[in-house]
């Protein structure tokens, strides 16, 4: 039985062009280039790495924030195909959600987070 991916990134690729000065070239940003991969309905993705190497700009793209420059997007067996300034469908925007991690992610039980202090002449916390 063949499973259908629920997202599929194929060559993904967002370049940034920088003007330059009155003299100068325009430059172009490689911030992501040709990220390939599959996700299956009941699996998680864990995208690491270092400073700059394109987590935020894939994260952009898959949520349809940004359109790539070039590659292949498909959510649910369906294309995204965006023009640049193009909005997305609103349902398509509703399947795809970024989770941002946050200080409450690491407690067992969702309560807001609150600073706590010890005082030097005391073992009493100070909440």
């Amino acid at each position: 039985m063949s499973r259908e991916a629920v997202l599929r990134a194929r060559h993904l690729t967002r370049y940034y062009e920088i003007k330059g000065g009155p003299f100068s070239r325009p430059a172009t940003v490689k911030a992501l280039n040709e990220a390939s991969f599959e996700l299956f309905a009941g699996q998680t993705l864990a995208v690491v790495g270092e400073s700059g190497c394109g987590k935020s700009t894939l994260a952009r793209v898959l949520t349809m924030i940004e359109p790539p420059t070039s590659g292949e997007l498909t959510i649910n067996g369906q294309a995204v195909a965006l023009k640049p300034g193009q909005r997305p469908p609103a349902a398509l925007r509703r399947e795809v959600q970024i989770i941002f991690q946050t200080l409450m992610a690491r407690s067992t039980r969702a309560r807001p987070w609150r600073p706590c202090w010890r005082s030097r002449s005391s073992s009493t916390a100070v909440r």
